[in-house]
């Protein structure tokens, strides 16, 4: 199939957004809020200046043998300067748990038949059992000699490890080699991985493969914000809470203002041992 057939029903959409690479380079940051989007702006801004905030990271041990809580808190806080008063929010990311291929071998596919049938005959296939998850994010970046690459998901109902178009599957088919699918409340039992060899230069190509798993149950969350504040150092607590279930879970909080809870973050990374 021709590149315009596979990337035929996709949509994307990409938006871009703001990225500070340092408080150094920023001294300030207007805020805004309005209603609805408009040519003309109606609502209000303010400029807010984040002084620091800490921690910027936090890590937490809990040891399941020694009855250590699997919730708590990690105090926190920001300073800012504001002229008058902001809004506050507290937010945060879902915990994911993952799995990483940071280097694997691809060939070139034979790219016979339709497109959805060249997926399902990829030679490349990786199985992963799904129990209890919120979230599945399955990623694909290249390293080496493979400039397309194509990413699809399969629930493999028959257990098999056989693709089946009969089965129910999830793919992107971009002319790219960086590809990521997100199921939400994704149904227990095993998937397939499969890899598409689009366009490899390599004999082998090499990519980097990563599956993320949402905790169900698992919490990280910027609370107790003060709802209105002004200039100066402002206190919050960083909630955390998980399942008893042994592993290292990494994931955000977050806050801002004016209402968005996401402008700032803060990596929070949980280890849960036996």
């Amino acid at each position: 199939m021709n590149d315009l057939c596979k990337r035929a029903g996709l949509s994307l959409a990409f938006m871009a957004l703001m990225v500070l690479t340092s408080f150094s380079a920023i001294a300030a940051v207007p805020a805004a809020a309005g209603r609805t989007a408009s040519e003309s702006f109606s609502g209000f801004t303010k400029q807010v200046m984040m002084n620091g905030h800490s921690p910027m990271q936090a890590s937490v041990t809990i040891d399941l043998s020694n009855g250590d809580p699997t919730s708590g808190t990690i105090p926190a806080w920001y300073d800012i300067t504001v002229d008058g008063t902001i809004q506050a929010n507290g937010g945060g990311v879902p915990p994911m748990v993952g799995d990483n291929w940071p280097n694997e071998p691809i060939y070139q596919d034979q790219l016979t038949g339709s497109y959805e049938e060249q997926l399902a005959n990829a030679k490349y296939t990786r199985i992963i059992t799904v129990a209890s998850v919120s979230k599945l994010t399955v990623a694909v970046n290249e390293v080496a000699n493979c400039p397309d690459i194509d990413l699809a998901l399969w629930y493999d109902a028959s257990m098999d490890g056989v693709a089946q178009l009969t089965e129910p599957y999830w793919y992107v088919g971009t002319a790219s080699s960086s590809e990521s699918l997100r199921l939400t409340n994704p149904a227990d039992g095993q998937y397939l991985v499969k890899v598409l060899g689009y366009s490899v230069t390599g004999a082998p190509g090499y990519f980097s493969l990563s599956v993320m798993r949402g905790v169900q149950g698992a919490e990280i969350t910027a609370m107790n914000l003060e709802p209105l504040v002004g200039s100066g150092m402002h206190a919050f607590d960083i909630y955390y809470s998980f399942p008893a279930v042994p592993g290292t879970y990494v994931s955000y909080a977050t806050f801002g203002f004016m209402g968005a809870n996401d402008m700032f973050s803060i990596e929070v990374t949980v280890n849960i041992v036996p």
